[in-house]
């Protein structure tokens, strides 16, 4: 039996407080941070929702750096978005609250609830608040791999609403989104970090049948083996780099989770085989979960191979984003303005 996982936001009045100048305060935290398009996202809701005292900003928090920045700020601080390398570290300083941070023990989402049981004395007496962590990964790189199976293509057009609402309800243990074509298709993960396994429970969402990891190390990679062993795929298989190619060739499915440039290499042996025909069959789809550089070479590869949709991470970086707005807003699920934040970005990256 799973827990009771709240399906409703707490409203910001139950988790945080007010500053002095009326504002509430939310940032993206990870190293490097400087390219991250979060705050865009965010600020653009904020609009949309009329929430004019609200800040998002972007902070640079590396690896056990984490209890300092918390310590430093008061309860005028509602939500944190988590990027590389917080999303594990997070975990032992909070309560996961929704089925993938509990499978995974990853987290890209903490809201600061200063009221309720648990938050600590730091130094100087101030408090520590507590964590309420969630992953939103999950259904932010279901929703971009469904924007490029659908049939029509265009990003404007397509819902991810339903989705996430599956989600928003905790109803995400089972293979509750098996609709997509093409199930059986062979799906492949690059990398075997925190990302990869966010994309592991995603395959699993969707009903995929296998998947192949290609790692640096496969070594490395055996705790997401694990987990893909876990979550019950008929087929589980990892491979190096060096033959991540040919494994490309065949799949249907692709997600990319290595940091930018670090796929350049993989790109250049995919662009080195022998010339294919343009495939006739089933939608191919890569997502780079990198977006900077925009595209990438991965992304540039993948589209001239066989002419194969390749989705940049800005994708999922939007669907992962909506769920986050509403935990650290209190606003409906249903109430966040999705286009008004597509557009933004879109205004920027084009």
């Amino acid at each position: 039996m799973r827990p009771d996982y709240p399906t409703e936001a707490p409203s910001h009045e139950e988790v945080g407080g007010i500053a002095a100048d009326g504002s509430m305060h939310c940032a993206v935290l990870g190293s490097p941070i400087t390219h991250s398009l979060s705050p865009l996202l965010h600020q653009a809701a904020y609009r949309a929702l009329g929430l004019a005292a609200w800040t998002y900003r972007r902070a640079e928090v590396g690896a056990g750096g984490l209890p300092a920045f918390l310590s430093s700020l008061d309860a005028s601080w509602v939500g944190l978005s988590l990027t590389m390398p917080l999303k594990r570290e997070v975990m032992g300083m909070g309560c996961a609250c929704d089925p993938w941070s509990v499978r995974l023990g990853i987290a890209n989402t903490a809201i600061l609830d200063w009221h309720g049981p648990g938050p600590s004395t730091c130094g100087g007496g101030r408090k520590r608040p507590r964590l309420a962590l969630y992953n939103t990964d999950v259904e932010g790189i279901v929703c971009a791999l469904a924007e490029g199976l659908s049939a029509h293509g265009d990003s404007s057009a397509f819902d991810p609403r339903p989705l996430i609402d599956g989600f928003a309800a905790g109803s995400t243990m089972t293979r509750h989104f098996s609709g997509f074509p093409g199930a059986g298709t062979a799906a492949v993960v690059i990398g075997s970090g925190a990302t990869a396994c966010s994309a592991l429970a995603a395959y699993h969402c969707m009903g995929i049948h296998g998947v192949t990891i290609v790692a640096r190390d496969t070594a490395r990679a055996a705790k997401a083996v694990d987990l893909a062993r876990s979550l019950d795929f008929e087929r589980v298989e990892a491979v190096d780099m060096e033959h991540g190619a040919d494994i490309m060739e065949d799949a249907g499915l692709v997600v990319s989770t290595l940091p930018a440039y670090a796929a350049d290499s993989l790109a250049d042996s995919i662009a080195a085989l022998q010339p294919v025909e343009t495939s006739t069959g089933p939608r191919r789809v890569l997502l780079d979960v990198a977006y900077d550089p925009r595209p990438s070479r991965l992304v540039r590869v993948w589209r001239a191979r066989r002419g194969g949709v390749a989705l940049g991470g800005e994708r999922m970086l939007l669907y992962q984003a909506v769920r986050q707005v509403a935990l650290m807003t209190g606003t409906p699920v249903d109430r966040i303005p999705i286009r008004d934040m597509n557009e933004a970005m879109r205004g920027v990256i084009g």
